[in-house]
């Protein structure tokens, strides 16, 4: 397991010492305010949104279980069912040798696994990523029971304004000095969510529902002049503290935004021009089969600007930004889950 995962986060996290320039605003470069609404509030077609390389993670409920499995792609959900019962029912074959080969390359495998947990005071969640284990393979090929482990585990404080989840990662079991936290602030009223990454401010937005989507999130990269949650954190503690910039008006009057109802819609001042990636849900989906295809997260690869050959449909192609974000993306679709629960 060490060898397997060690050479997995070689491949995968190449990119992770990297760090996001800070977004400073060319004033030469007009911004399209047009490009960053033309998908709020009437809703987006994902599948004609264009987010140059990158993935289309699918969010699949498991049948009668409030736990999710997350693809890279539907085409890898295809493949995942079809190379099991290819390897069941003949695992000498050619096809079982052939589909092992592909499942080898990280391809038709799942990417990650989430346990919710329920009756916990904090424990939110447990992400646990796939690897595939280079020592066993060549024995018993992938092993989804035990092939593999605890990537990020989020526990989340309700602190009446606003949410805090701590986010606590371990990119690599075997080398624990890369663990990390981060601490997401969602606001209890404002349909906005924003953290700090790498030294940089990102938002997460909820932007409502309509007949054909349960649920959209969008995240975005903040610019150096908006206000953020995040700019009232003391960086020590899970908290937000007024003190730090008592001129944030996303931090405080929380009983006016109670009862505003446009403070719980999208406004312009939300929104930066450096959109990551949505996060959606729609109304339609599968109930048959081991588990039904509900949300998908479209997510474009920032590093990849050189159009360097990737094959995203390999779990390996995922760097560990990507799954930050990621990760971020699963635990607004299990608060989603909730509320369609307690509905």
């Amino acid at each position: 397991m060490s060898t397997s995962i060690a050479n997995q986060y070689a491949i995968a996290n190449q990119y992770r010492d990297q760090k996001l320039p800070t977004y400073i605003p060319n004033p030469n470069i007009s911004v399209n305010t047009q490009r960053i609404y033309d998908y709020q509030p009437q809703y987006f077609d994902v599948d004609n949104v264009d987010f140059g390389n990158g993935w289309r993670f699918m969010i699949c409920n498991k049948v009668f279980s409030q736990d999710l499995t997350v693809f890279v792609s539907s085409d890898s959900i295809g493949k995942y069912k079809a190379f099991k019962k290819t390897i069941r029912d003949g695992p000498m074959t050619g096809a079982a040798k052939y589909a092992r080969d592909l499942q080898f390359s990280g391809i038709g495998v799942p990417l990650l696994k989430v346990d919710s947990h329920t009756f916990h005071l904090n424990k939110f969640l447990t992400i646990q990523k796939y690897y595939i284990d280079q020592k066993k393979f060549g024995l018993r090929g992938f092993d989804p029971s035990t092939d593999l482990y605890d990537f990020c585990v989020v526990n989340r404080f309700k602190h009446g304004s606003y949410t805090s989840y701590e986010m606590n990662f371990t990119p690599d079991p075997n080398d624990r000095r890369k663990d990390f936290q981060i601490v997401v602030f969602a606001h209890s009223i404002l349909p906005i969510a924003d953290y700090v990454y790498n030294g940089n401010r990102y938002r997460w937005i909820r932007e409502g529902r309509n007949w054909s989507f349960e649920f959209n999130y969008s995240n975005f990269l903040l610019d150096s002049k908006q206000h953020a949650l995040s700019d009232n954190w003391n960086k020590k503690t899970n908290k937000l503290e007024s003190s730090i910039d008592p001129n944030n008006p996303l931090v405080g009057g929380f009983f006016g935004k109670f009862f505003s109802i446009k403070s719980r819609t999208e406004r312009e001042c939300y929104y930066s021009s450096m959109r990551l990636g949505s996060l959606d849900e729609k109304r339609t989906f599968s109930i048959f089969g081991d588990f039904k295809q509900k949300a998908q997260y479209t997510m474009g690869d920032i590093y990849n600007t050189d159009n360097i050959p990737v094959n995203y449909e390999s779990i390996h192609s995922v760097n560990l930004d990507a799954l930050t974000r990621l990760c971020m993306g699963l635990l607004f679709k299990r608060e989603e889950d909730i509320k369609d629960r307690n509905n």
